[in-house]
């Protein structure tokens, strides 16, 4: 599920979780008149993520299009794990640099249905590898925790649950699905 047509084409209000780049999940924790270059003041959406009690962002208001994200609904999660369930194992990359790029590129991207596909392609993959007696390659792991912690983050605050539950729950709901 893409979020193209979910950036901001409104207005925030304080209080708003919202998603902001690398920062993940963030509070708009207030909106304040700055002055960052000495000569110009321009309305700032004040911005603390919420997995850190000292970091703020400020984000100029006007340049906020296309930086904000705002979360996914319930409904739309239900539908993104239901759509999750019928994913099969899609051709696993073989080549480890192409395959890199390609999560790279989604964990990037701003795009739940890819990420969910590439999660499940990953625990595929870590499956048959425990069969063999073998791990992820540092590459994989490092991809899997990552999409891992951008969905479980933004699935945990959507629908009210603990991070460490998010897992079980796409499970759970999964199952009733098939």
């Amino acid at each position: 599920m893409k979020s193209e047509n979910r950036l901001n084409t409104d207005v925030f209000d304080v209080g708003d979780n919202v998603s902001y780049g690398t920062a993940g999940i963030c509070t708009i924790t207030g909106i304040e008149k700055r002055c960052f270059d000495g000569e110009n003041e321009y309305d700032y959406y004040m911005l603390s993520p919420i997995n850190s009690k000292t970091s703020k962002y400020y984000l100029p208001v006007t340049n906020s299009e296309g930086k904000l994200r705002r979360l996914l609904s319930k409904d739309e999660i239900f539908e993104l794990i239901d759509k999750a369930a019928e994913y099969d194992d899609e051709g696993w990359e073989k080549d480890s640099r192409e395959r890199k790029a390609k999560f790279d590129s989604i964990l990037n991207g701003d795009d739940f249905e890819k990420l969910l596909k590439m999660l499940k392609a990953l625990y595929f993959q870590q499956e048959r590898n425990k069969l063999s007696g073998k791990k992820l390659v540092n590459s994989d792991e490092n991809a899997m925790k990552a999409a891992e912690g951008i969905v479980f983050q933004e699935f945990a605050i959507v629908l009210g649950i603990e991070y460490e539950d998010v897992e079980n729950f796409i499970l759970q709901r999964a199952k009733q699905t098939k």
